[in-house]
């Protein structure tokens, strides 16, 4: 028979026991609370889109019970007449000339414009180009005609080329609704294939644009940078590991550059705001612009308050924490509203942001001072860790307190947004070529509404002076970057 336990022995026993258990429950609980946090994420408390939301389907009428259209106290919107020199056609339309009294109606004078647009019927300008044939009498060398500068080979004129790629882009519409869209409307069979030959024109006619505009870009004092997950195809070989591309963008208050690439790194960073960048970029704290010094940084306050907001929802200390960083941070953009809107005056708005950023800076050595157990995490040495992030770069987050530059990021974001649709409808792009289009389309029409330019007038002229025909346009002016 083996020796029994002693009763002293057989409690230390059950007391190992309860404490591995102890410790056990422990680790699952906190691997719970991880995976619920993760559950939990959503385009308020994290970085994730808000069509990934889950959206409760609003009851009808539970809107607040607010009639449709402009409430009481909104601001109202008036359209501005067109121009009377544009006008086709005015027509008097004069009251009657009794009144049902019996009395006469006299004009006072005074009439209110009522102004109604319509659509001319649409039929396309059709050219024949006969490119006549000849002979040498002497050696019976043959010859033919050529077609003029300015007009492609296809059987797309420069301006509807220029529609389509509008279309195409901005307009996301996929290569079949273009072609139905052509027929319904100038009654012109086009086939997918066509429009596809015609790609490699629209985009090597803006090859010179897109170029001017990255080199403004790099030389322009203030830029906002952004990225997004894409899809480039491998039709011609050109992603054969099928790596994710990405869509990073660089804006300025008058110029929009989109850059397709296959990786998110810092190297692709660097080719997109260049290595000898002296301004200074807005962007979230994607590791990829860490190689800019924090001097040329102005980090994203939405997506801290984002942070913050998933901070606070953390059932300990850091919930605390969390809720008053949140706060502050929604303060800024309260006293931002205010000094933009004309409210307060810039040194009032500076002083401000100096109160905040002293309470900023005690709340985060709060959150900071947590000392965690190696390999620990729990939700308090979470929020150590983001805390101590944010306090290395700490610089950063007020760059814009002392530069004219807006403290949100949503520049770029808002500019990126279209690129996002025509992945979603499109699912990006099945060649590098097809990447280079996108890229040069976007990156014109958003420059173009940015300086209020006719962007088909500006894709037809670089097609036409491409093809030989007039002078090609330019965006980059002085003094716009």
């Amino acid at each position: 028979m083996g020796s029994s336990l002693t009763l002293e022995e057989r409690i230390a026993q059950l007391e190992q026991e309860n404490a591995e258990l102890r410790a056990e429950n422990t680790a699952l609980k906190e691997r719970l609370r991880h995976i619920e946090e993760l559950l939990g994420l959503n385009s308020k408390n994290s970085s994730v889109p808000p069509s990934s939301d889950k959206k409760k389907k609003p009851k009808l009428g539970s809107l607040n019970d607010r009639k449709r259209g402009g409430q009481n106290g909104h601001k109202g919107h008036h359209r501005e007449l067109w121009p009377q020199d544009k006008v086709h056609e005015t027509i008097l339309c004069s009251p009657q000339t009794k009144c049902t009294c019996g009395g006469e109606v006299k004009l006072s004078g005074k009439s209110y414009i009522y102004e109604n647009f319509e659509l001319p019927e649409i039929e396309p300008i059709v050219t024949h180009y006969h490119l006549q044939s000849g002979c040498c009498q002497s050696c019976k060398k043959g010859y033919q005609g050529q077609l003029p500068d300015g007009v492609p080979s296809g059987m797309l004129g420069p301006h509807l080329l220029a529609l389509s790629g509008l279309l195409s882009s901005h307009y996301a519409l996929s290569k079949e609704k273009i072609c139905l869209l052509f027929n319904d409307l100038l009654g012109i069979q086009v086939t997918p294939g066509a429009l596809s030959k015609n790609e490699e024109l629209i985009s090597d006619s803006l090859e010179v644009s897109y170029d001017e505009i990255h080199a403004a870009l790099k030389q322009s004092q203030v830029v906002h940078l952004d990225e997004t997950g894409f899809r480039q195809g491998n039709s011609d070989g050109k992603n054969p590991e099928g790596k994710k591309a990405w869509v990073w963008t660089m804006v300025s208050k008058s110029l929009t550059l989109f850059k397709i690439c296959l990786g998110r790194g810092q190297v692709h960073a660097k080719e997109l705001v260049g290595e000898e960048f002296a301004g200074i970029a807005c962007t979230d704290r994607w590791g990829g612009y860490n190689f800019l010094p924090l001097k040329q940084r102005s980090l994203c306050w939405a997506h801290l308050v984002r942070e913050f907001r998933r901070m606070s929802e953390r059932l300990d200390e850091s919930g605390e924490i969390g809720e008053a960083l949140m706060e502050h941070g929604y303060q800024i953009f309260r006293d931002w509203r205010r000094y933009q809107e004309g409210e307060i005056q810039r040194r009032t708005f500076k002083q401000y942001m100096r109160g905040l950023r002293r309470n900023i800076r005690s709340l985060l050595e709060q959150g900071a001072s947590y000392i965690a157990e190696k390999k620990q995490k729990s939700a308090r040495a979470q929020t150590a860790s983001t805390c101590r992030s944010l306090l290395a770069v700490e610089s950063a987050l007020w760059t814009f307190s002392e530069q004219e530059i807006e403290p949100s990021n949503n520049v770029a974001e808002r500019a990126i947004r279209p690129v996002v649709v025509l992945r979603k409808v499109c699912y990006g792009t099945q060649s590098e070529r097809g990447s280079r289009l996108v890229e040069r389309l976007f990156s014109i029409v958003r420059s173009c509404r940015q300086q209020n330019r006719p962007v088909l007038t500006f894709l037809r002229q670089s097609i036409e002076a491409h093809l030989g025909m007039g002078t090609m346009p330019s965006l980059v002016s002085s003094g716009l970057c």
